[in-house]
């Protein structure tokens, strides 16, 4: 009775809006999505998970601009390995 589970983004359909670097060709800063991801940006996260961190709801917005400000946090983590992959992918 196992089923793959979906993506959080997909099963709510809520505005979401993007905090990480930009991806080139596939999302830019502060990307808004109001009826769910780009079939390029979804392939991206199956490839990086941790872009997902970096799509957030329009509501949580100043909370993770806060947690992006400290160098311990996950969603600071999960912004620079999203740079790295960037800039590696040269995508």
């Amino acid at each position: 009775m196992s089923k793959e589970k979906k993506m959080p983004q997909q099963e709510e359909k809520k505005t979401l809006i993007y905090l990480g670097p930009e991806i080139p060709g596939v999302v830019a800063v502060g990307t808004v999505f109001k009826n769910g991801l780009t079939k390029k940006l979804e392939e991206k996260i199956k490839e990086l998970p941790a872009i997902n961190m970096l799509l957030v709801p329009v509501k949580d917005v100043v909370k993770v601009k806060k947690e992006l400000t400290k160098e311990a946090s996950a969603v600071k983590i999960c912004y620079q390995k999203v740079a790295e992959y960037a800039a590696k992918k040269g995508v």
